[in-house]
């Protein structure tokens, strides 16, 4: 698959008008990227993986390898980054991550909180004084350890 041939997938889906827009003018992989990154985005591509429809890990790892694992983060009025297969440590410093498929333990520094996205995860364990807002899609981690503020299912809303 490549990213045109994805960005019609996503269009024919059923998406909102604006992130349909949105979707629709992007011209390379990093705009699609940071629209993947925006919360609406984020919260749609983890949808897909644990649904195993549209957006696969495997098609987020063959299009955009360059941007995941803290290669890349999207700044705006939020900062976001994708974790995919990752197994190490994660200093957290964004306001949304993203974790597919990782078996992870999440670092976030002082005075810092987050939300976590978690799709195919096996264990999470989360570091944070501040505490963290975490949302679950598809089968929750065996194990999710942390200063959990709200742990939310998909299947919750």
């Amino acid at each position: 698959m490549n990213v045109e041939t994805l960005k019609e997938n996503i269009l024919a889906d059923d998406i909102c008008a604006e992130y349909s827009a949105q979707v629709a003018a992007c011209i390379n992989k990093k705009q699609l990227f940071d629209v993947a990154l925006s919360r609406q985005g984020a919260q749609y591509v983890c949808e897909q993986v644990a649904k195993g429809s549209i957006i696969t890990p495997q098609v987020i790892e063959t299009l955009f390898s360059s941007f995941l694992n803290g290669q890349y983060v999207r700044r705006g009025e939020y900062s976001s980054a994708i974790y995919l297969k990752f197994k190490e440590t994660i200093e957290c410093n964004t306001d949304l991550l993203v974790l597919i498929n990782c078996d992870v333990e999440v670092v976030l520094p002082p005075m810092v909180t987050a939300t976590i996205f978690i799709v195919g995860c096996n264990r999470v364990k989360i570091e944070s004084k501040q505490g963290v807002y975490v949302q679950c899609f598809g089968k929750q981690p065996d194990v999710l350890q942390g200063n959990i503020k709200r742990l939310k299912t998909k299947d919750d809303e």
